[in-house]
């Protein structure tokens, strides 16, 4: 038996046990609150009111494409600055931004264009934003124990001590910054919190950029649309989603803000640059009447292939376009009919299509009796 190494080992296991107990989330502690005192609570602060509050973290998901990076960026010039955007008041101040996603070239061009979209001095901004380029070696801020428990990272503490005069403190993002189990409640829970000691002990705002999948995202980002576990929305006490509309605008949505009335939506586009600015009003409208017209063809053009299905297959689709035996009963029964039209809205599709058909003279009613019936009834038939 090597005693020698025996030693050496033991000497490396206690190492790891003192490691753990520098590294590991500590245990809560039970504090009691007095509820009224000679100093009154104070109304919640932000970095950029109301989008991100100060002392806590926030969640700001979207999908790939969506520009949540350039966002971000977008956002940590205007806090270094000292200007406003978008109408929200920005409280000036240090930034640091984390990326563990995007190379220093790349971030460093975006800054630039950004600086000429939004016409910000550039003095400030080099004095109060700080980039780091965390590409090498493991980006990792927690990892998960072979017990099963998250850790800290020698990495979050170069963190800390990094942001320690920050104001906003964004972390660029958790799937890389995370090296826990996204579907564990407690370790997702664990995470935040680690994030929100910066929070707190810098009285900062700090802004985690997440994903979310492309099909909850369609549906902008209501409800639990971040991947993983549901602790990511709850664990939050902010969060902010950044989401693709069909008519190709990008919106920015408050989903989740506890200290008061959140945010309208605000509709943002691309410039030739690819810098996020603010939408104009009447190119949002075109685009919508661009779609809208786009679908009403498409529904036309599948309706009347729908219609031409049924005729074939012996159905009889009556004109009515109310009650419990209406055009759009009669389509339901073809398999053929698209998941979209089946539903109330995917109804009035239907209907609004089969007038546009009519009055495009593609097809027109025609007389006939129904089995059993005392008087002739109307149907659609395919124009000759």
């Amino acid at each position: 038996m090597n005693v020698a190494r025996i030693e050496a080992e033991a000497e490396r296991d206690l190492a790891r046990v003192e490691m753990a107990k520098k590294y590991i989330l500590p245990a809560a502690t039970l504090r009691r609150v007095p509820l009224f005192t000679d100093e009154p609570a104070k109304p919640h602060e932000y970095i950029i009111a109301p989008l991100i509050p100060l002392a806590v973290v926030t969640l700001l998901g979207g999908h790939g494409g969506a520009g949540k990076s350039m966002l971000a960026l977008i956002l940590a010039a205007h806090v270094a600055a000292g200007s406003d955007w978008a109408g929200f008041k920005v409280a000036q101040g240090r930034v640091a931004y984390l990326s563990f996603e995007d190379d220093a070239e790349t971030c460093r061009w975006r800054l630039a264009k950004i600086t000429e979209a939004y016409g910000l001095p550039a003095e400030p901004i080099e004095r109060n934003l700080i980039l780091f380029d965390l590409l090498a070696g493991d980006p990792a801020l927690a990892t998960e124990t072979t017990g099963r428990r998250l850790e800290r990272t020698l990495l979050f503490d170069q963190v800390r001590d990094a942001v320690a005069d920050c104001g906003l403190v964004i972390v660029d993002n958790a799937s890389d910054t995370f090296d826990g189990d996204e579907n564990n409640r407690r370790h997702v829970r664990a995470f935040v919190r680690q994030l929100g000691e910066l929070a707190t002990a810098n009285n900062a705002g700090v802004l985690l950029l997440a994903h979310i999948d492309k099909s909850a995202a369609r549906f902008g980002a209501r409800g639990n649309s971040y991947s993983g576990s549901t602790a990511w929305h709850n664990s939050a006490r902010s969060r902010l989603s950044l989401t693709i509309e069909e008519n190709g605008a990008i919106l920015l949505r408050q989903e989740k803000h506890q200290f008061g009335k959140g945010a309208a939506p605000i509709r943002l586009t691309r410039n030739a640059d690819g810098v996020l600015i603010l939408a104009d009003a009447s190119v949002l409208e075109l685009a919508d009447k661009l779609a809208y017209t786009a679908q009403a063809e498409h529904d036309k053009l599948r309706v009347l292939e729908l219609l031409a299905l049924a005729i074939e297959s012996g159905i009889d689709v009556p004109t009515r376009l109310t009650g419990n035996a209406s055009s759009w009963h009669a389509l339901q029964a073809l398999p053929d009919m698209d998941r979209c039209y089946r539903s109330r809205v995917g109804r009035d599709r239907v209907h609004g299509a089969l007038m546009q058909l009519r009055r495009d003279s593609k097809i027109k009613p025609a007389h006939y009796r129904t089995t059993g019936g005392n008087r002739p009834s109307e149907k659609w038939e395919l124009a000759t």
